[in-house]
């Protein structure tokens, strides 16, 4: 018998019935109705608004460069705050949305998201200054921070189980979709038009939120029992019988406890296991150096001596970034999470390394390697990167914390790793220039290939495979599991 069918064994009463698996359940015969289809198009709308914002520096900086009205040099100090700021806005919307998710719910934490992207890039949009156009760049992080807490959130506590994975990487997809809209107009199109057509993006998100639903589990854990059961049939249909998936949500949080988490519940073993597993993975993520890629992509190509236009290598890069994520999309529910996020974190230890090589190449022989026969190894080891990044890490890390955290400190902890994950990409970001003028291309580029490999020995230790469970029988597999090491020095600790 495999694992699960131990651990269900060993559970009698209320612990089998919360570990049904998704055979067992009706909602895996439920059909994708309309309103599931409506619901998941509003993430979509705020994937694609958060591609822009991630898009948008690289794609802008050349234009801006050359501007008369914004003083933006290259390698500047200027220059790397734009890249940056970002980051510091998601680090701040982190550390609130850890309470306004929960407060208010997933639904309306989108519909004020939105209304602050549209202000975001209308401000950048108008910007006469440097530090104007940070500012608006500043709320556009604040936007990225909601859409990176309430989107993956909300998207597994509306999704049946079956294709729970498939539903939740169609937030990537449309991320990177944004981003290559981005680099696309780009190539033709200046700074000031580029904020304008971000800020209409947002604005389907904002005019959809009003006609979707709050998640059911957001009303059952506030006991509006009716208000769930009526969530739940706009989800699986008015004829669905919705009793059984119902009772499930109801009995994970009577067996949880009080409704309110605070951050003392994140050391209870049963969320501490999780939420160490999501730290680790969060800090790989962010640290492998995605962030500084994708925000200077031009500014790398052009340091990289090649031939082609660092627009078109950008855009390029881009393509392959949307491409990588497709892959996700129709096989994260039949091949698995832990095999994606290994594959990614091998693939892009040695796209890296490959990149970090020219670097010292061109730094041993001068800029005539650039011209030689690895002229085309910077484009295709970032275009390696990024869709490695894509099918793994990327497309998969933000709903692994929404599936691996207990309901109850679901919100929580997306806030906690929204601001680390925040806190790790600025200071990649705005460092990333400093660290390339003091110890070369190459040493960063190696540098963050040690951090992949290292994600791929953490993810390969420590990740379990949630594919086609229920988000309650994730839940308990967690509080019957094993602790992990820095679980286990924890309670050590406290015993002594």
């Amino acid at each position: 018998m495999d694992d699960d069918g131990a651990e269900r064994t060993r559970e009698p009463g209320i612990n089998s019935h919360i570990l049904a698996t998704e055979t067992d359940l009706p909602a895996s015969k439920t059909p994708v109705t309309f309103n599931l289809l409506l619901a998941i198009l509003a993430c979509a709308f705020a994937g694609l608004s958060g591609g822009t914002v991630i898009g948008y520096t690289s794609a802008a900086l050349v234009t801006l460069e050359n501007s008369t009205k914004i003083d933006m040099v290259a390698g500047s100090d200027a220059e790397s705050w734009f890249g940056s700021i970002a980051t510091l806005g998601i680090l701040s919307s982190s550390v609130c949305l850890t309470m306004i998710v929960d407060w208010i719910g997933r639904r309306w934490t989108l519909t004020i998201g939105s209304v602050i992207s549209i202000i975001s890039f209308v401000l950048t949009a108008a910007s006469q200054s440097v530090v104007m156009i940070c500012c608006g760049r500043f709320l556009s992080g604040v936007y990225a921070g909601f859409l990176a807490v309430s989107v993956p959130i909300y998207l597994s506590e509306i999704a049946p189980a079956r294709i729970r994975g498939r539903i939740v990487t169609v937030l990537q997809f449309m991320n990177t979709t944004g981003a290559l809209l981005m680099a696309a107009l780009g190539i033709g199109v200046n700074w000031v038009w580029l904020a304008v057509v971000a800020a209409i993006i947002p604005c389907g998100l904002l005019v959809l939120t009003f006609f979707i639903t709050e998640t059911p589990h957001w009303y059952f854990e506030r006991n509006r029992r009716q208000e769930g059961i009526k969530a739940l049939h706009w989800l699986r249909g008015g004829n669905v019988d919705v009793t059984q998936e119902s009772d499930i949500i109801i009995r994970s949080f009577t067996h949880a406890g009080k409704r309110t988490a605070s951050f003392q519940e994140l050391l209870k073993p049963s969320s501490m296991k999780p939420f160490s597993l999501c730290v680790i993975l969060s800090l790989c993520q962010q640290w492998c150096g995605i962030s500084a890629v994708m925000a200077f992509t031009t500014s790398i190509f052009t340091a990289a001596g090649t031939s082609m236009d660092p627009l078109v290598s950008s855009m390029i890069v881009n393509c392959v970034n949307v491409f990588g994520t497709t892959v996700p999309t129709l096989f994260v529910d039949k091949i698995g999470r832990r095999i994606l996020i290994l594959t990614s974190s091998t693939l892009m230890t040695l796209s890296l390394s490959a990149l970090g090589a020219y670097y010292k190449v061109q730094a041993d022989q001068g800029s005539d390697v650039s011209s030689s026969e690895l002229g085309w190894l910077p484009l295709v080891s970032l275009m390696v990167m990024t869709f490695s990044y894509s099918l793994g890490w990327g497309s998969i890390m933000d709903f692994l914390v929404a599936e691996m955290m207990p309901t109850r400190t679901r919100g929580l902890t997306a806030g906690v790793i929204g601001a680390l994950g925040g806190t790790s990409s600025f200071i990649v970001s705005v460092t990333f220039n400093s660290l390339v003028a003091s110890i070369h291309e190459y040493n960063v580029f190696w540098m963050y290939a040690a951090i992949c490999a290292f994600g791929f020995f953490a993810a390969f230790a420590l990740v379990p495979e949630t594919k086609g469970k229920q988000l309650e029988d994730i839940e308990e597999h967690f509080k019957n599991s094993t602790p992990i090491y820095i679980v286990y020095l924890y309670q050590n600790r406290r015993k002594k």
